[in-house]
């Protein structure tokens, strides 16, 4: 538990409190789910929670993917 608490600390110390950058970095962008910053890699990858997030970010769908 402790490593845990250390990483996420290390992960935002740059940002303060309240702050709207650190809301972002912790949250997404496009269902403002609460995201986990140090377990969930596609969170920290691509900075949305789920691929259909993804897809609504950049306007896509389905449809484009299968013709």
């Amino acid at each position: 538990m402790t490593k845990y608490r250390q990483r996420k600390k290390n992960a935002l110390k740059d940002f303060k409190r309240s702050s709207d950058e650190r809301y972002w970095r912790t949250h997404c962008a496009i269902c403002e789910k609460h995201m986990d910053i140090v377990r969930d890699k596609y969170f920290n990858k691509y900075g949305f929670c789920s691929v259909n997030c993804g897809m609504e970010m950049y306007g896509l769908s389905e449809r484009d993917f299968y013709g």
